[in-house]
């Protein structure tokens, strides 16, 4: 979980000093060729283009604003899927200007967020127009281009100070954020007491041409989701609840966490909380738990969450192929799966099922599950009877008639779909190694001790000592970098199985 956290802090991160680049990426490169201007990256995935307005010639009270202070329009770009890129912006334009982009803009199906000023008195006026849009990299950057084709924005490279710097203009308004500082001849000195200004702001600021800049990043801010009631959701502190060293580690990494206990009484108000954040840690099991809501309605927000462009931990197109068994059909060639069968539909489970409990003892996985929701053991005592046993709940063995156990079996192709059936592995109590992926990359290893059908070793963490209790289907878990098993997971049978998928 610590590396986790680290992988994530670090892939969030927060916005600090960006160095001009050359756009690496084709979503960046479609960008810079609909827009017929490269942009900076910047921390966070952020791909930005600037564009600042040197044709305008305005005064406030008699003082000429440079275009870095207050005249530079940009537009910010995020890869959200694939092909996929959000993109928010701020766009100076004079009055006459406004309605001509505007049309464009809605033609092409991005949003105007908000249309105000920031300098009254103005001569001539300007009027800063917010965007915000969804889409293909290309087709977005078109349009956008289409749209500032109708103002007489500029799309050189000239900068404030006058020298070419691909995409870096000053900040044009509260919200865009840092941008590259350059050096101030000695010559160009500013006449400004910088460090009375660095005092009393509390922060060193930069010289940046002929403006000096400080900036103050907000904080990343992330809400972390659960199952509760009203009550816990009222209570729920970060400090106290049982996920309090997350909150820990996120703070640690100066991003800003909040703890939002969801049920679907509580819709509203869960919604209204996380669509004003910017990322959301989901801790809800993919598959619930039996007498607990299911996610229907929590998949659906996340959707909408997840469209509206904020960051969701495990977006529900991916959480609805966690728990799947039938990757252990996919990879039947590797050795260990040979005597590995799916059922498609009940008529083949019931035709071709008992012939292979008969031959010896099966485990029988539907394709969904969590916690040994839904494993069977299953081997042929007397006559055609069965003694089985699920890997979840009390545990119970009974004896049943074959056909009483096949027809409980029924339920699982309606609820879950078409159930793995694999040999019992007798070896498998001795442990078994559990990968852990993110996408096509190992990313930790470790032992685990199967509870169900074993004792565990003298030593070992026996979570089944307390009776009536809902027990998860594993006893003991430990890490197990150092073993060679783990070596073998993370490079042989890794890379073997992957072509499999």
């Amino acid at each position: 979980m610590r590396s986790w956290m680290m992988a994530f802090a670090s892939i969030l991160g927060l916005v600090a000093l960006a160095l001009p680049a050359q756009a690496a990426e084709s979503w960046q490169q479609a960008i810079a060729s609909g827009l017929g201007k490269p942009g900076m990256e910047m921390p966070g995935g952020v791909y930005r283009v600037g564009l600042p307005r040197t044709d305008l010639k305005v005064t406030l009270d008699g003082v000429a604003i440079k275009p870095a202070l207050a005249l530079g329009s940009w537009l910010a770009f995020q890869k959200v899927g694939e092909n996929q890129v959000m993109v928010m912006g701020d766009l100076v334009l004079t009055e006459d200007e406004v309605n001509p982009v505007m049309a464009c803009l809605h033609e092409g199906g991005v949003e105007i967020t908000a249309l105000h000023n920031h300098l009254l008195r103005a001569s001539p006026s300007t009027l800063y127009m917010h965007v915000s849009a969804h889409g293909e990299p290309g087709k977005l950057a078109t349009t956008l281009m289409g749209a500032l084709g109708a103002s007489r924005t500029p799309f050189g490279a000239e900068t404030a100070g006058g020298s070419t710097l691909a995409g870096a203009p000053g900040p044009a308004s509260a919200g865009e954020g840092p941008v590259p500082a350059r050096a101030t001849a000695p010559d160009q000195a500013l006449d400004l007491d910088t460090a009375a200004i660095d005092q009393a702001l509390g922060r060193k600021g930069k010289v940046n041409g002929e403006l000096m800049t400080a900036s103050d990043p907000r904080p990343f801010r992330v809400v972390l989701v659960w199952w509760g009631d009203a009550a816990e959701r009222a209570a729920a502190q970060a400090e106290t609840t049982r996920l309090k060293a997350i909150f820990a580690a996120l703070g640690r990494q100066r991003i800003t966490a909040e703890p939002a206990v969801w049920s679907d009484a509580l819709t509203r108000e869960v919604r209204a909380q996380l669509m004003g954040m910017d990322g959301v840690l989901v801790w809800v099991k993919p598959i619930s738990s039996p007498g607990r809501n299911g996610r229907g309605a929590l998949d659906e927000l996340l959707r909408e969450v997840a469209t509206a462009g904020i960051f969701v931990s495990a977006h529900p197109d991916v959480i609805a192929r966690m728990g799947t068994k039938e990757v252990l059909f996919q990879t039947r060639s590797l050795g260990w799966g040979t005597d590995t069968y799916v059922y498609r539909d009940l008529a083949t489970f019931e035709a071709e099922f008992p012939a292979r409990v008969a031959a010896g003892p099966r485990v029988l996985k539907r394709n969904r599950g969590n916690g040994g929701q839904g494993v069977w053991k299953a081997e042929q005592a007397a006559g055609t009877d069965l003694i089985v046993q699920e890997a979840w709940g009390e545990r119970r063995v009974r004896t049943m008639p074959l056909d009483t156990f096949v027809a409980e079996r029924a339920a699982s192709f309606a609820e879950t779909g078409t159930p793995v059936d694999q040999p019992f592995q007798a070896r498998h109590l001795e442990g078994m190694i559990r990968g852990y992926l993110s996408g096509d990359q190992g990313v930790a290893s470790a032992i685990s001790w199967s509870a169900p059908w074993r004792r565990p070793k003298p030593g070992r963490l026996n979570r089944a000592a307390t009776p009536g209790r809902m027990i998860p289907g594993f006893s003991a878990c430990e890490p197990c970098s150092n073993r060679s098993g783990c070596r073998r997971w993370s490079t042989y049978w890794l890379s073997t199985a992957i072509p499999c998928l």
